[in-house]
């Protein structure tokens, strides 16, 4: 899924500043855990066939 997707659901009830921290810290934590994978790139989070 790309990054915008869950930037804009957060945006509806946060500022940007609130979203850009909210989005880098459950990246942090979900690639840490092994819950998914991020690429900065392309901005999609997507399920490691490991994982899923």
């Amino acid at each position: 899924m790309r990054a915008g997707f869950f930037r804009d659901l957060l945006a509806h009830h946060y500022t940007g500043e609130q979203v850009d921290r909210q989005l880098e810290t459950a990246t942090d934590w979900g690639r840490h855990a092994g819950l998914f994978g991020y690429d900065a790139a392309l901005r999609e989070y997507r399920l490691d066939e490991e994982s899923a």
